[in-house]
């Protein structure tokens, strides 16, 4: 079996800002990818790449992302604020659309947290 053949359960992407460059590098990849989970902050070199960017980008990939806050996802995928640009670091958890199950799984998680809790997006600020 080609490894090119083969789906990628889950791609955690950590380089020290460079998330965006890797991303755009991996599309192949990603296009096998399940599950992806990379870091965002406010400093060099993301400075100069807008998040709204990279969660289009990833949007056209098929991904939908949210922001993994310490016990619940808030998505930013159709729901992106300006000021998630200035946000001072997180990790963000992208689930391909096509994995129904577990893309209703986040997509439950972010309704649970956002709808009955009454949590806003401005939390994405307080809870890292």
């Amino acid at each position: 079996v080609n490894g090119a053949d083969q789906y990628i359960d889950v791609l955690l992407i950590d380089t020290e800002g460079h998330d965006y460059e890797v991303l755009k590098a991996a599309r192949s990849a990603l296009s096998r990818t399940r599950y992806l989970e990379f870091e965002f902050h406010s400093f060099k070199p993301w400075i100069d790449t807008p998040l709204l960017k990279a969660i289009d980008y990833l949007s056209r990939l098929d991904f939908t992302c949210y922001w993994a806050l310490k016990q619940r996802l808030l998505r930013i995928t159709n729901c992106y604020m300006n000021q998630y640009s200035k946000h001072h670091w997180s990790n963000i958890a992208c689930v391909k659309n096509s994995e129904i199950e577990l893309a209703k799984h986040m997509e439950s998680n972010f309704e649970n947290a956002f709808l009955n809790q009454n949590v806003s997006h401005s939390d994405v600020q307080s809870e890292v």
